[in-house]
């Protein structure tokens, strides 16, 4: 629940529980995070394999809702920001790092030469609207284009 506290913090700042329960974006999350969970906790029971079924197709329907294709197995770390969760694509084997943001129309997927290969994006990335991931993106980057290519290093001093 730490990821999920992070993610609302993120994207919603200081609403009300009311507002967030009306706004897709916040349920969208929440059903990632449950489904997320409940994939990869060992030993589970059947009410538990029960409620990751019901997460996951809560979470099917609002990632189609936002026309996105990713599935609840792919990791990401807390902290998530998606402004406009608007036709994202993500490789099921993807890996994205802390406090990311992701904007609309983002791919993030396998080059053709590697096609067994996704791209594992490090922590405090932002990535650009209509960016196309294919390799793998280092820590406290900014990328945009298609292919992505590093754009500027927030970790750098600027004078």
């Amino acid at each position: 629940m730490k990821f999920l506290k992070k993610d609302i913090e993120v994207n919603f700042g200081k609403i009300s529980l009311k507002e967030m329960l009306f706004d897709d974006k916040f349920k969208l999350l929440l059903f990632y995070r449950l489904a997320n969970y409940y994939i990869y906790k060992p030993q589970k029971n059947p009410i538990e394999r029960f409620l990751q079924s019901i997460f996951n197709k809560f979470f099917k329907y609002y990632s189609k809702k936002f026309c996105m294709d990713f599935k609840a197995k792919v990791k990401i770390g807390y902290g998530l920001y998606i402004p406009h969760p608007i036709g994202i694509v993500i490789n099921g084997k993807s890996v994205i790092g802390n406090n990311c943001t992701i904007m609309q129309q983002v791919t993030l997927g396998n080059d053709l030469i590697e096609i067994n290969k996704a791209p594992i994006v490090g922590d405090n990335v932002k990535i650009g609207a209509n960016a196309v991931v294919t390799k793998d993106i280092p820590d406290n980057c900014v990328v945009a284009g298609v292919p992505a290519k590093i754009i500027r290093r927030l970790d750098e001093v600027i004078n």
